[in-house]
């Protein structure tokens, strides 16, 4: 039987942001490889002290093309962007950010900050979406416990919790479930309401492909600003990534 070839690559200590910065583990590029799949850059850093190493002080710099993924494992990074965009991202969370046609941004550790544990890494984007509008997205699911662990659904679905599911375009795919127990208190209503409310905050627009919301999109067209139309298209889409 044959085996698959195993390509083995070696990371290289790189100071970020200067000779005296924190020093991360660079995987990728290198030399013998640019790319796997669309990752076009992994950095891996700590667990480092932050009283020793200095911590995270990446001052403003500009990414077009691409999208960062910040994913901690210890420790606090505050994000700032020329959007004007001022978040954080924690140990169960994930900052997306979309280069696009162009972003600037900088990354600091916070001063609560003892023990800094991360990865930073980069996707390249397809030619169809590498001049895209610059976008910054925050990630923070809410834990599931299952048979004594926690856990934490990003993308797909894991012991009947599924996380939004994105094209790359904006579109993206919220599923949420009412226990039966509740049923009949008007909560599934409220959820929607909120839901759009934070849809129109965003800049965001909903396809309803849910009869429910469908429904309630009839009932209320002051929302009506913000709905497309479901498409064949979409609804292909929707069924190939629920496996339907």
């Amino acid at each position: 039987m044959d085996h698959p070839e195993v390509e083995v690559l070696t990371a290289r200590d790189v100071p970020l942001g200067g000779p005296r910065a924190m020093t991360v583990r660079r995987t990728l590029p290198q030399r013998a490889r640019t790319l796997i799949g669309a990752w076009c850059f992994a950095d891996h850093y700590g667990p480092d002290r932050v009283a020793d190493s200095g911590g995270m002080d990446v001052a403003p710099h500009p990414h077009t093309g691409l999208q960062t993924v910040s994913w901690l494992f210890s420790g606090e990074i505050e994000h700032r962007d020329s959007l004007g965009t001022h978040a954080f991202v924690r140990p169960g969370e994930i900052n997306l950010m979309t280069g696009g046609h162009g972003i600037s941004h900088t990354e600091v550790s916070t001063p609560g900050t003892t023990v800094l544990h991360g990865v930073q890494l980069w996707v390249a984007l397809p030619d169809a979406h590498r001049h895209a509008p610059r976008a910054f997205q925050h990630h923070a699911p809410e834990p599931l416990r299952v048979d004594g662990a926690e856990l934490r659904v990003f993308l797909g679905t894991l012991a009947g919790l599924t996380a939004y599911r994105d094209r790359g375009d904006q579109r993206v795919f919220f599923h949420t479930e009412i226990d039966d127990a509740y049923a009949g208190r008007g909560l599934a209503a409220i959820l929607v309401q909120q839901a759009l409310t934070d849809v129109r905050a965003s800049g965001m627009r909903i396809v309803p492909v849910c009869p429910y919301v469908a429904s309630f999109l009839t009932r209320h067209q002051e929302y009506a600003d913000i709905t497309d139309p479901v498409t064949p298209e979409i609804t292909t889409w929707l069924d190939e990534r629920l496996g339907r």
